[in-house]
């Protein structure tokens, strides 16, 4: 037992030993073991430069030391910013700055933490939300900086893209109020002209735009200035005026191409409107008004007039009742308990149809021949004289060969030879 615990004993002071060496070696070295993670990141092994400072960032938060834990921190920073350029890792890259940030937040990378952050979410991530807070951060961490301005144009184009139009056009006069810079002070104008634009607010926006032009800006500015000048003009109507600023923007526009696009849609708008909506071919004009059902001033409306002669005097002019016509409850036919009377067409069929049934009894055989041949002699001849329709009928094509032949069934003999 005794044995044992002297072993775990000499054990655990050659781990303590060696644990301080290490400490040691590594506070002597520490700048070296950064350079040679710099030298792997240079050689392009972004993946072994990455895991070489996160090492040294574990190694190094086993110390307690202040100068330890800045190194460490300078560490994190170097593994984020390769994460984020190199490995396209931006979340965790968000991840290492932040915390390289809470260990040293007065550290000389600081600034460039921060900023990174910033345009991490606002290019990368597209989180403008996240990013307007960042940049706003940072403009209040650092507001001596010389540069400062152009961070906090980045918070008012954040909040642009949020389509927040107040608050974007706030920061960008802001702007204006702070920075003496006349880029950044041109630059933020813009913002607010566009900002106006969107809305839809176009008188508003060409005050913007005149109040910037009026200050003289820089090439570009101005042509993109003139070029949105143009267009507020155009959806107010003044297509003169806008053709005028297109013009004089098509010489410095950064997209002369754009310019050209819009000057052949602002012509066809203005032809378009120059042209009076009456010149029409005639028969398009007639197409479209017979399509519509319009009738012509003056004509003489044929159609309705034989549509309401018709709805008139229809029932007048066969002699019937119109009134019991439109009426179903006066019409006899419809009338309760009443039969249908047979018409004159009905009864003729029905006398023909006994006819020939007649005629087909008459051809059995019996003693009479005389039957046969469908003479009123018979009896059966005498029935069917009898049952004969008082108007006479003009029998059917399909009767004729019968009538002929005297005889059902039997082929005509054809006509009769002379000799």
């Amino acid at each position: 037992m005794n044995r044992w615990l002297s072993a775990v004993c000499v054990a655990g002071l050659a781990v303590a030993i060696g644990w301080l060496a290490a400490i040691g070696c590594l506070a002597d070295g520490t700048e070296a073991h950064l350079s040679r993670g710099l030298d792997l990141l240079y050689e392009g092994r972004y993946e072994d430069a990455e895991s070489h400072f996160l090492t040294l960032a574990r190694e190094l938060g086993r110390a307690g030391t202040p100068e330890d834990r800045a190194w460490r921190a300078r560490a994190l920073y170097h593994a984020g910013r390769i994460e984020h350029l190199y490995l396209s890792q931006p979340r965790r890259a968000v991840a290492r700055l932040r915390e390289a940030l809470k260990i040293d937040p007065n550290a000389d990378f600081a600034f460039h933490a921060r900023s990174e952050i910033a345009y991490i979410f606002y290019d990368r991530l597209r989180d403008y939300r996240t990013a307007a807070l960042e940049f706003e951060r940072l403009v209040n961490a650092f507001p001596g900086r010389k540069d400062i301005g152009s961070y906090h144009y980045r918070t008012a184009q954040c909040y642009f893209l949020l389509r927040e139009f107040d608050q974007a056009r706030t920061e960008a006069r802001l702007i204006l109020e702070r920075y003496q810079d006349e880029q950044l002070a041109a630059d933020a104008l813009l913002l607010v002209a566009n900002a106006y634009y969107v809305e839809g607010r176009y008188q508003e926006a060409i005050e913007a735009h005149q109040t910037l032009l009026e200050a003289e800006p820089g090439v570009e500015i101005e042509g993109r200035s003139r070029f949105e000048l143009g267009m507020c003009l155009q959806e107010l109507g003044h297509n003169q005026r806008a053709e005028e600023q297109f013009l004089l923007a098509l010489k410095i526009h950064p997209r002369p191409d754009i310019i050209r696009h819009q000057i052949a849609l602002l012509h066809e708008r203005m032809k378009q409107e120059d042209d009076p909506a009456e010149e029409e071919l005639p028969y398009a004009t007639a197409t479209r008004k017979k399509t519509q059902g319009v009738r012509e001033p003056g004509s003489s409306g044929g159609a309705e007039k034989t549509r309401k002669a018709a709805t008139d005097t229809g029932p007048a002019a066969s002699g019937g009742d119109s009134a019991a016509v439109r009426s179903p409850d006066k019409d006899p036919r419809k009338a309760p308990g009443a039969e249908r009377q047979p018409t004159k067409k009905r009864e003729v069929k029905k006398d023909l149809k006994k006819e020939k049934t007649n005629e087909f009894e008459a051809d059995e055989p019996g003693p009479e021949p005389e039957a046969k041949t469908g003479s009123t002699g018979g009896a059966a001849g005498q029935k069917a004289a009898d049952n004969k329709p008082e108007t006479e009928e003009k029998p059917s094509r399909a009767e004729e060969p019968e009538q002929k032949s005297g005889m059902p069934g039997t082929p005509s003999p054809g006509p009769e030879k002379k000799y």
